[in-house]
Order: structure tokens, then sequence, then C-alpha cells
């Protein structure tokens, strides 16, 4: 049989295909339509598809028609697809309102699309890696597993929680109640927890040292949710409310990303800040 290593580079090579393939079929739906609406569904779907592509995978036989030892899930693989296709359902909605004023523009239509095709995979690739190793090869479920999954958790129901709280309020006013009473952006702690969470999961299957490059994962999540979706959060706030005193008491009195620290300098203060 095969090494793991490259049982396990077969996988990723085709889940990526999968990524980049079904990204592609819906930005081209997109673009002869005209249409925006597909952006997220579209996310949701390329995950689906591409925990489904690295399962059948393990499925494929060796030269002697025997079904490879790779077939068979672990319980920490099966348990990374269900989390990683949940959290796919977190989808920003703002992204794909964005769209429709860039449907007229095919290369501003087209950034978001690349943009998401790379996130869709980065965000997911500690998931694939797992679902790539050898089951057998795999330690048994241990103190990690249980850690990621309740990070996990914690992650998913903050950002849930803060989304609906966001939504129940008018557009009109910033949202000051709940969740938003300690942090500004509870949403994206959320789900910087939740996909540290996941990746903590997804460490306890690692079988290869060269493995552990997965750890790039959250560290870019965690920028790009921190330093380009938030910034973009609070530019937008600043151009809506800036204005309010009452918006700019509770912008100096609440932390931006991390609930209850008091904030004195906002983290994202020089990224606004105007010249």
């Amino acid at each position: 049989m095969e090494d793991n290593s490259v049982i396990c580079i077969k996988s990723l090579g085709v889940t990526l295909a999968v990524n980049c393939s079904v990204q592609l079929v819906f930005y081209a739906a997109s673009v002869l339509r005209r249409l925006e609406t597909l952006f997220n569904l579209s996310a949701i779907l390329t995950t689906c598809a591409c925990v489904l592509a690295a399962i059948l995978v393990r499925f494929n036989t060796d030269s002697t028609g025997e079904a490879n030892e790779a077939a068979s899930l672990s319980q920490r693989q099966l348990i990374a697809s269900v989390l990683l296709v949940l959290a796919s359902l977190l989808q920003h909605k703002k992204q794909q309102e964005q769209l429709k004023g860039m449907k007229d523009t095919l290369i501003l239509f087209t950034i978001p699309w690349l943009v998401q095709c790379v996130w869709l995979f980065t965000s997911g690739f500690p998931v694939y890696l797992l679902l790539g190793n050898i089951t057998v090869l795999q330690p048994d479920l241990g103190a990690s597993d249980f850690a990621g999954v309740f990070v996990w958790g914690i992650g998913f129901i903050l950002a849930a929680v803060a989304r609906t709280q966001a939504a129940a309020i008018s557009s009109d006013t910033f949202v000051q109640t709940g969740l938003f009473r300690y942090s500004r952006y509870p949403q994206i702690f959320g789900e910087v927890v939740l996909w540290t969470g996941l990746f903590i999961l997804c460490s306890g299957g690692i079988v290869d040292s060269w493995q552990w490059v997965s750890v790039a994962s959250p560290v870019v999540v965690l920028g790009t949710l921190v330093f380009i979706t938030g910034a973009e959060s609070e530019a937008d706030a600043e151009e809506q409310f800036g204005y309010s005193i009452d918006y700019m008491a509770y912008k100096e009195s609440t932390n931006a990303i991390i609930p209850w620290l008091p904030s004195t300098k906002p983290v994202f203060h020089l990224l606004t800040s105007k010249v």
C-alpha cells in the first residue's frame, strides 16, 4: 500500500481541484445570469463537495484490488467533517450584498469569487488533510479532540448568536446590546474561536511531521477575519455612524474583538483613521 504522505497529498490535490471547479461553475453561472445570490450558496455546496470528494478518494483500491486501509473513517475524521460543513453555514451576507454593485464590472465581480475560493480551501485545509490520512495510523481520541470540539462549539454559538442579534436590529442603527455590549464585533471573535477549535481537533490526527504546516490555516483565518473583515466593518461603521456621539462613546468604551476587555486604543485605529 502507498505511503500515508502520498495518499494524503493525492487527497489534497483532488480536494483542491473540486474546490476550484465548483467555485468556477458557480462563478460562471453568476456572470452569465448576472446574479450575486449564488455567492453564499456556492460556499456551502463547495465545502460539502470537498468533504465528499476527500471521503470518496479513500475508497480507491490499490493495485491488488484490495480495499485501501484509508477507506474507513475514524470518529475524529467524521466529527471534523460535520463541524466543517456546519461552519460553512456562517456565511457573510454583507459580501454577497456588495456584489450587487459589482455586476457591471467583471474584474470587480471576479475578485470576491477568487478570494472566496482561496478562503474555502485554506480554512478547511486541516480537515481535508485529516481526511487524507490513513485511519489506522491516527491516534485514538484524546483530550485535544474533546478540547477542540468544545472550543469549536463556543465559537459557533458566539458567532451564531451575534449574527442573530445583529439581524434583529435595523440597519439604520448600531447594535450595542447582547454580545455587542462586550465586543463591537463578537461574530468575528466567535469565528476566530471556531476555526481555532477545528484546528485543535484536526491536530490530534496528524500522522507525518510535515502536516503541521496546517497550523498556517488558523493563522491565515485569524489575519483575514481581524485585519480584513474586521477593518472593513470598522470603516463602514465609521462612515455610517461616525457622526453619532453615542456611537463614538460606544466605540471608546467597548473593545473591538475580544469581549470584556476594555480598549483604550482600538485595534483598527491605524487602519481606519483618516489622514
